[in-house]
This record gives C-alpha cells, sequence and structure tokens, in this order.
C-alpha cells in the first residue's frame, strides 16, 4: 500500500523581518506501508526562498521511518495506552534528511548544504485527564533519540573550517519523569 501526493508549486508568503519568505510546502510526499505496522514516509522538494533572490533556495528530501511504540501497538492516535487515566500514545521515528539551504546575514545572502540524521527517536503524545492539579489537555515531545546535525559545505563567506566544528549531536534520554538533553559539539558535552 502507497500514498503519493503532489502539491504543485503553490507558494505561502512568510515575513521575516523585511525580506518575504518563499514557500511552496513540498512537492512530493510518499507514504509506503512496510508492515507490521511500520510506515516509511518520504518528501521530496521541499523548498523556500527569498523574493528576488531564487537562486539561494532551500530544496530538501527526506526518508524516515515511522512505527508503533509498542510491538502490539498501531498508529492510530485512537490506540492509545493508559496511564493512571492518561492516554499515552508512543511514536517511534528514524531517517535521514539533506539537502541545499541558505543563510542571511546583515550584509549576505548565500547557499548551504546541511545533513540531518535521526536514531532511535521515541515522540510521546499525552492526553492528561486524571486529575486537576497535574493539569488536562494534550501534550507532545521527544523521550528518546539522537539527532545529528551538520553544514556539509562552504557557503560564501562561512567557511566552515574556520568553526571548530560542522557537526553537532543531540542526546535526548527519558529516565522515569526525567527527560535530560545532552548536545554534544567539537568534543565538548553540554547537559541538563
Amino acid at each position: 500500500v502507497s500514498s503519493y501526493s503532489s502539491y504543485g508549486s503553490t507558494t505561502a508568503d512568510f515575513v521575516m523581518g523585511t525580506s518575504d519568505l518563499q514557500n511552496p510546502m513540498a512537492n512530493m510526499t510518499l507514504l509506503y506501508y512496510n508492515g507490521g505496522g511500520s510506515y516509511s514516509i518520504s518528501l521530496a522538494g521541499i523548498q523556500a526562498w527569498f523574493k528576488g533572490s531564487e537562486q539561494f533556495k532551500s530544496n530538501w528530501s527526506s526518508a524516515m521511518t515511522l512505527t508503533p511504540g509498542s510491538d502490539n501497538g498501531s498508529l492510530a492516535i485512537s490506540d492509545t495506552e493508559s496511564d493512571s487515566g492518561d492516554e499515552i500514545k508512543d511514536f517511534k521515528v528514524s531517517g535521514t534528511a539533506s539537502g541545499d539551504s541558505f543563510y542571511a546575514t546583515a550584509s549576505e545572502l548565500g547557499s548551504l548544504r546541511f545533513n540531518y540524521r535521526l536514531t532511535d527517536g521515541q515522540y510521546r503524545r499525552i492526553i492528561k485527564t486524571s486529575s486537576v492539579s497535574s493539569g488536562y489537555g494534550t501534550y507532545a515531545q521527544v523521550v528518546s533519540g539522537t539527532q545529528e546535525c551538520s553544514i556539509t559545505s562552504p557557503a560564501g563567506d562561512y567557511n566552515i573550517e574556520t568553526y571548530p566544528s560542522p557537526t553537532v549531536k543531540y542526546v535526548w534520554t527519558l529516565t522515569g519523569n526525567y527527560l535530560s538533553v545532552s548536545v554534544q559539539y567539537n568534543g565538548f558535552v553540554y547537559s541538563n
């Protein structure tokens, strides 16, 4: 089973300071059922650019795998697990994204290339229904996984060789009710 969507070249305008940012969203989305509750999601041609500077354009593509948080679960939001009266739904996600992007400074606009990798990601959606003291409502957050972001090409005056490291890594860990985040950059580790 697969699903394909094409959004064409419809643009949405966003205002950033004094410049207009054009964004036609994804030109192609592919959803494929792998079996066993696992789905592959591919996006291609996710583009944005500044009006009047179309030569500097972001153009991302990605491939992610989305699975239920438990072995007997599904991806349906209605299929929740109960914990003390609250409805909890976990999703696992892993994959990559990469593509051309752009940067803007007060004096320069230029192109550069990025890479993104997510491994062992887990996303939790909680619907609080049990008590007034903990509040009611829907909450969502990342609860585990590793994200690695890299600049993979030099860009104009922004030379990645002059910076300590072109790569930063985030590691999310949930222990009981405590969510910790570790940021790893240039041999240093910063944690909460």
